[in-house]
């Protein structure tokens, strides 16, 4: 594979489905494991419940940070992942319509629960739609990079 940043982790993107995102309120941390999708210019889709920790702390303060890392069995295996921090905020809108169809080409099975992306703008429904826009995005690489640079950013 090549060593061209972008493409190495588009491509961890691609293969990892879940990610942690983290948050603070009252400034005290909050980490949570969510499902997500992206875009094209490494934008962060998930779907959450509004009254979850993450989801309130980002009402309050949207600065977020998270990591995106494949599973490691053993201890000392050279790793690959992305950490990122940026903003977030709930979708309405235009803006929740393309995200809901990102987010729904990754996992289809997500129109089970919702059937359109205006059923996340419903009152009655707990669930919504936040993406988190990615200010800096940075590859930590053992495999393809040298010890001197493991860590590349990205965006």
């Amino acid at each position: 594979m090549s060593q061209n940043p972008k493409k190495l982790a588009k491509n961890c993107m691609e293969n990892v489905k879940l990610m942690s995102v983290a948050t603070v309120s009252k400034n005290k941390p909050w980490s949570a494991t969510v499902f997500y999708a992206f875009d094209e210019k490494f934008n962060l889709y998930f779907l959450s419940r509004y009254y979850r920790n993450h989801s309130r702390h980002i009402e309050k303060n949207n600065s977020v940070a998270g990591t995106i890392a494949k599973q490691h069995k053993t201890f000392g295996a050279p790793t690959s992942g992305l950490q990122f921090s940026g903003t977030a905020g709930m979708l309405r809108g235009k803006e929740l319509e393309k995200a809901y169809k990102i987010f729904t080409k990754r996992f289809p099975r997500a129109r089970k629960e919702l059937s359109s992306w205006e059923v996340l703008e419903s009152e009655k429904q707990p669930v919504r739609l936040y993406k988190i826009f990615v200010k800096k995005l940075i590859l930590h690489d053992e495999i393809h990079f040298s010890k001197e640079k493991r860590r590349v950013v990205v965006k």
